[in-house]
């Protein structure tokens, strides 16, 4: 196949918490209460045809200590597809479909009629289809994929992980996110990487291990969550941390969500 082009969703937030989830798997939950620029590729998030894209805004406090309103709300931007060979930016891209929360505050407030309280017509949503026909799909990960129903499961893996994790097993680490960095690779061809093992092991080696991987939490500080309707868990830690994150030991940070799904009847991180 060749280069697919890119699938981009860029917009600006103010005064929410912005939530973007595509075809049911999360990729953006981030506080906008001071504003907030997201641009991101979703080219490993496509399943073909009837793709669908929620955005979503929920009520934030904002620095002053005031609960933003209805009307305070503004989301703007753009879900686009890009060549391989094009500059990502307002002006570039083919829209596929314009992000405007300020017609979808007017509809919902249509829609909800007079309601003397309008913190009851968060969160604010709307749901953007489209499809995309350059064979990219990634259906058996988030639509078809076997639904993990025994949260235990995921437990025991969070479990695995933090002891590779606490060992250093670079070797055994990358067998468990080699799938994620496989589709990668399917769905961003042009930026593949000559030997993943190599990649990953810089990325552990010079980047994670030295910067102090959060490894000692207890299980009740694990926060698990299904996506997909439990195709897909997201593995994190409470309240709000990424699984792979890091204590800043060389006065820096790194953090990697983990979503994991089941691969050959083993679960393995996929995204």
């Amino acid at each position: 196949m060749s280069n697919p082009p890119v699938c981009n969703i860029e917009c600006s937030a103010r005064n929410c918490i912005l939530e973007i989830i595509i075809n049911g798997l999360k990729v953006c939950r981030k506080n906008a209460a001071n504003g907030l620029a997201f641009n991101y590729p979703f080219n490993t998030e496509v399943i073909g045809k009837g793709n669908k894209i929620l955005v979503r805004a929920y009520p934030t406090v904002a620095n002053d200590g005031k609960i933003a309103t209805f009307d305070d709300v503004w989301i703007s931007g753009a879900i686009k597809q890009y060549g391989t060979d094009d500059i990502s930016g307002p002006e570039n891209g083919r829209i596929i479909s314009a992000i405007d929360f300020e017609i979808v505050k007017q509809n919902r407030q249509k829609d909800a009629g007079i309601i003397p309280n309008l913190a009851a017509l968060f969160p604010i949503s709307e749901t953007y289809s489209f499809d995309n026909e350059d064979g990219l799909s990634f259906k058996d990960r988030l639509i078809d994929a076997p639904v993990i129903k025994d949260e235990n499961v995921v437990l025991d893996y969070a479990r695995h992980l933090r002891e590779l994790i606490q060992q250093r097993n670079t070797k055994e680490l990358f067998e468990e996110y080699k799938t994620k960095l496989d589709d990668y690779d399917n769905a961003y061809p042009d930026q593949k990487e000559e030997d993943n093992f190599e990649w990953f092991k810089k990325l552990m080696e010079k980047k994670y291990y030295p910067r102090g991987p959060v490894d000692d939490f207890k299980d009740e500080e694990l926060l698990l969550v299904p996506w997909c309707d439990g195709r897909v868990w997201e593995i994190a830690l409470k309240p709000d941390r990424a699984f792979f994150c890091t204590k800043g030991l060389n006065g820096k940070r790194l953090s990697i969500e983990v979503f994991v799904g089941m691969i050959d009847n083993k679960l393995r991180i996929i995204r």
